[in-house]
């Protein structure tokens, strides 16, 4: 239940009110209005209206729009090109040494924490 109501637009503009007071950029509000029509429908005894099977054939085709699967020939899309095996482990590498980082920094601040208490 908490969830619907987080995806009203009422609660995404007071979302965005407070990151504006926080000094971040709002984000753009959306109409999530059918996906909370379906979740209640679905939680609903009986069968899914008409326009609840609607969204659901939408958010299908969205998942399968969105997901691949296998390896897939990736030169024949768009402004994508395939790793080279060097750049993947540089790129990995890259990530552990930022992870590492972050995690060191997260202990500083710790310790800083617990010195003032």
């Amino acid at each position: 239940m908490r969830w619907l109501l987080m995806q009203s637009q009422a609660v995404q503009q007071r979302f965005n009110e407070e990151r504006i007071a926080l000094g971040m950029e709002p984000k753009e509000i959306e109409d999530r209005d059918d996906l909370i029509r379906f979740a209640l429908d679905f939680a609903t005894p009986g069968p899914l209206s008409v326009r609840s099977k609607e969204t659901l054939e939408e958010l299908r085709a969205a998942f399968h729009r969105a997901l691949v699967l296998g390896n897939e020939d990736l030169a024949s899309l768009e402004d994508i090109e395939e790793l080279s095996d060097e750049e993947e482990a540089r790129l990995l590498q890259q990530l552990d040494e930022a992870d590492a980082l972050e995690a060191a920094q997260a202990d500083t601040q710790a310790d800083q924490k617990q010195t003032q208490l």
